[in-house]
């Protein structure tokens, strides 16, 4: 996929060879798609702006490669490198929950830190759907402590709004759950 936007394209590049370079996948398939998702969903939701796209594509960069903060800033400036920091989960703690509350309040504090990390869960949470990926019940675990952190009046609501919805309709937690999506991820399902 190429972007009108030059700094776009760049991000996108970049993010691409690092995750590549890192071996990492996302439902089986190069890492790259789960970047392309978050990008189409802040398009579907209507931002539109250069900045949430090249965060968009950066936000896993710091903390799933090599890549730095420092890194970030030389190629894409000191205000992308910030944005990139506050979705980045806080490295070295000992689990999931303990990152969040450690990156959570720092990705509230800026509106485009808070769209992106939006887009994030929605392209996580849309593909949970669409693959019956159990890890849906992880993320609807998280979701009343994300959307204390995150949430803000005014601040991409109807991205908020679709999240709401799509938590509404998660199955009870089960086997039957389990068993599809072991089969969906093994291509039977």
């Amino acid at each position: 996929m190429r972007f009108r936007d030059y700094q776009i394209s760049q991000a996108a590049d970049f993010a691409r060879a690092k995750h590549a370079a890192n071996g990492q996948t996302y439902d089986g398939k190069p890492y790259f798609v789960h970047l392309e998702a978050v990008s189409e969903v802040l398009r579907r939701f209507g931002h539109y702006g250069t900045k949430v796209h090249v965060v968009g594509f950066l936000h896993d960069t710091v903390e799933d490669t090599d890549t730095t903060k420092e890194e970030i800033a030389e190629r894409f400036g000191e205000e992308i490198a910030d944005l990139v920091w506050r979705v980045t989960d806080e490295p070295g703690l000992p689990n999931r929950k303990a990152r969040h509350e450690a990156t959570w309040p720092r990705t509230a504090e800026k509106e485009e830190s808070i769209i992106v990390k939006l887009a994030d869960v929605i392209a996580n949470f849309e593909m949970c759907i669409r693959r019956n990926d159990r890890r849906i019940h992880m993320y609807h675990k998280e979701w009343p402590d994300f959307r204390a952190a995150l949430y803000k009046p005014g601040v991409a609501d109807e991205m908020w709004t679709w999240l709401d919805y799509l938590h509404a309709r998660v199955p009870a937690e089960d086997k039957e759950w389990s068993k599809k999506s072991s089969a969906a991820k093994q291509g039977l399902g």
